[in-house]
């Protein structure tokens, strides 16, 4: 999770509370079990003083908002705490996400807004307008041809077809027909294209950097290469969002896989003898098998590549199992530069369009080019 979104989190949170505070629910704490809202601030309020134990601008935050918060300066001091005590703490922000989510359970949700709109749509024209997300009004065939493909076995194929009521569309309607949509109300905006199959906005693909330099072994700049990673991505926020997991343990990666369902992961470490060097809770050494990371990966759908910039991590390695992504792997030692060039090289073809062994090829380009070395280490298996 970014700063952005963090703090995005973190005022949710704050404004959820603030008018709990501010009214003295406070003090209610601990004395109606069977309310849901006083739990819930009981437990935010619990994280908030136990994480922010210790931690002097803080906890200074804290107690001003508790005697404030009705205040915006006061939430938003506490926000941007909450963000620089948690930013680097996969387990408080989890905590924090599931909080949140209780809490706006709790509260009145508004209504979604709809719209009507009546569009006839013929020849050639390539028409924006909106017409999906949950239909509340009959969409009706004026003339038979081909049809409209609402997605899992959904179609509109001879006049007089409707769609019924709340149907929920589960993919973009594939337009090959005149058709008349009358009173279409819609939640979620969609563009329709005659003869071309239009898509629903997209969920940004989610790139996984864990890193891990555990005690005893060189440094990481792992700041430095989450932002080279950010550079290659940033002009494409609607289509990738990049998940940093520093001071990464096998626990840490496990959660972040089954939670985040990240396109692409890159490890960032030491390799040791057919290991991967994670690190344990108190900051040591925990070395990873390379075979039980690949099982995990294959064990993860949602994966189109893993890169594990990390030395030797290529050693022996010919072929894939099954389900197994496409894995770039480090033939040799490698210096931070060069795996850093090549991941520039690699993220910044990705987000052009390319597939992943075009983007392959492009970070070797850019190593070649730029004169780091070490072009031929990087090895790309599967895929």
């Amino acid at each position: 999770m970014d700063h952005t979104q963090l703090l995005d989190l973190a005022r949710l949170l704050v404004t959820g509370i603030a008018p709990l505070i501010a009214g003295g629910a406070l003090a209610k704490i601990g004395e109606n079990a069977t309310d849901t809202t006083t739990q819930i601030l009981g437990r935010a309020w619990g994280m908030l003083q136990r994480r922010f134990k210790d931690q002097r601008r803080a906890e200074a935050a804290l107690t001003i908002f508790e005697d404030e918060a009705d205040k915006p300066e006061s939430q938003e001091r506490v926000a941007q705490q909450i963000v620089a005590v948690f930013q680097h703490d996969p387990a408080a922000i989890a905590e924090l996400r599931t909080i949140v989510e209780d809490l706006r359970r709790t509260q009145p949700q508004p209504a979604q807004p709809q719209r009507s709109h009546t569009q006839t749509i013929s020849g050639n024209a390539r028409v924006g307008t909106v017409v999906a997300g949950d239909v509340h009004g009959p969409i009706t065939v004026t003339q038979q041809s081909g049809g409209i493909n609402f997605g899992s076995g959904n179609t509109i194929e001879k006049m007089g077809d409707v769609v019924a009521r709340d149907k929920h569309v589960t993919t973009g309607p594939t337009i090959s027909g005149p058709i008349h949509a009358q009173t279409v109300h819609v939640a979620t905006e969609q563009t329709i294209a005659h003869g071309a199959e239009a898509s629903m906005p997209a969920t940004p693909q989610v790139v996984l950097a864990a890193y891990a330099a555990p005690r005893g072994t060189a440094a990481l700049n792992w700041e430095i290469e989450e932002r080279a990673l950010r550079d290659c991505l940033a002009p494409y926020p609607e289509r990738f969002r990049i998940e940093p997991l520093p001071r990464a343990t096998p626990e840490d990666l496990h959660q972040a896989l089954l939670r985040l369902n990240p396109a692409y992961l890159h490890i960032l470490s030491h390799g040791d003898a057919g290991d991967l060097l994670f690190q344990d809770s108190y900051g040591d050494q925990h070395p990873v098998p390379r075979a039980a990371l690949l099982q995990t990966f294959a064990n993860t759908p949602s994966l189109r590549c893993v890169i594990l910039s990390a030395c030797d991590s290529a050693a022996s390695l010919s072929a894939l199992g099954p389900g197994m992504p496409p894995l770039i792997a480090m033939r040799a030692a490698i210096s931070s530069d060069a795996a850093r060039t090549f991941a520039q090289g690699f993220y910044a073809a990705i987000a052009a369009g390319h597939n992943v062994r075009a983007a392959y090829a492009a970070g070797r380009d850019r190593m070649r080019l730029l004169g780091v070395g070490d072009a031929d280490v990087p090895v790309l298996v599967g895929g």
